[in-house]
């Protein structure tokens, strides 16, 4: 056994530690924050191509989804509760689920409520506050009067920047204007208090988030993969974004601990790029890849398999560097 061999065994080991830390806080249960964008009927989902086939879900999917975690025995928490819990005032009640959408397309009212009224499923949406803001360009940000109607049927609203752009890039006042304008432009409109805000892009840096405590924000939540525990810090809460190429089972699978870890360790590489890119640059090229013979396995399955399949391949250069005197 040489130092190199050394050095790779260190790292190794350090990377196991960290994903056998993941496996123990997951086992531990917590509230599942499920984080979904855009519902479509079967026939426009078919036509999607490109990044929002993953970040759309088929109507009769979603249904599939809900239906299979009321049968679980799911208790679905509002925010108020998951604030509650979070913060150790109450305990989280066994396969506790939060139900999240981000952006704020219109589809939350035409397809999703209706699903979930049906099976008496409280849920949370995360408003883009300026309804010309390029995500919109596909299908329009929810009116005035169904944001509403879904605050009258007992949906939790917050907010979600001002334009959709990565807040991590604007300077001090385009970032205090991205959180406090947001969240007042919605709260006249819903004639009621935003307390809690998710990250557009999932952009952010502890600059970012020390501005919305400034900014009197309760909760910010995330994209990082993984469930909630009591004692979690409160303005960097991670949720389960849901694919829209997922099936049910894929859904199950991605929830359990083992699962958990590796979604972590693939989340972290796919970081990396957009950090290092800037989202001006980022984008463009993310859209390119997703559009390009790429795209298709650019989802959580495909990548946690590669990343398994990485592990196999480094343990045999382990093996041949521990014959090595190198």
């Amino acid at each position: 056994m040489g130092p190199l061999f050394l050095l790779a065994a260190s790292g190794t080991a350090a990377l196991a530690a960290k994903a056998l830390r993941v496996v123990l806080r997951e086992r531990r249960g917590g509230v599942v924050a499920l984080l979904y964008h855009r519902v479509r009927t079967p026939e426009s989902y078919e036509q999607l191509r490109g990044p929002e086939r993953n970040f759309s879900v088929r109507a009769d999917r979603f249904e599939e989804q809900i239906r299979w975690l009321v049968e679980r025995g799911s208790t679905f928490v509002t925010l108020d509760r998951l604030h509650r819990i979070v913060t150790g005032l109450e305990p989280a009640p066994p396969r506790c689920v939060a139900v999240t959408f981000d952006d704020g397309s219109a589809s939350v009212a035409e397809l999703a409520a209706p699903i979930l009224a049906r099976y008496g499923v409280p849920a949370t949406v995360f408003v883009t506050a300026d309804p010309a803001a390029w995500v919109f360009e596909d299908q329009p940000r929810l009116t005035t009067d169904a944001l509403r109607s879904l605050r009258d049927a007992g949906w939790s609203i917050g907010a979600h920047g001002l334009s959709h752009h990565g807040l991590n890039e604007c300077h001090d006042e385009g970032l205090a204007r991205e959180l406090s304008e947001s969240r007042a432009l919605l709260e006249a409109e819903l004639e009621a208090p935003v307390r809690d805000m998710a990250v557009p892009l999932n952009f952010y840096d502890e600059r970012v988030l020390a501005a919305a405590r400034r900014a009197g924000y309760r909760m910010v939540f995330t994209a990082n993969p993984g469930s909630l525990l009591p004692g979690d810090r409160d303005h960097e809460l991670r949720r389960i974004a849901v694919e829209g190429g997922q099936t049910l089972r894929d859904l199950e699978g991605s929830l359990r601990p083992m699962a958990l870890a590796r979604r972590r360790l693939v989340h972290a590489a796919k970081r990396l790029p957009p950090r290092l890119l800037g989202e001006a640059r980022w984008m463009p090229l993310r859209r390119a890849i997703f559009h390009s013979p790429l795209g298709p396995w650019l989802t959580a399955r495909h990548l946690g398999n590669a990343l398994t399949g990485l592990a196999v391949v480094w343990c045999g250069v382990l093996v041949v560097l521990a014959l090595s005197p190198l």
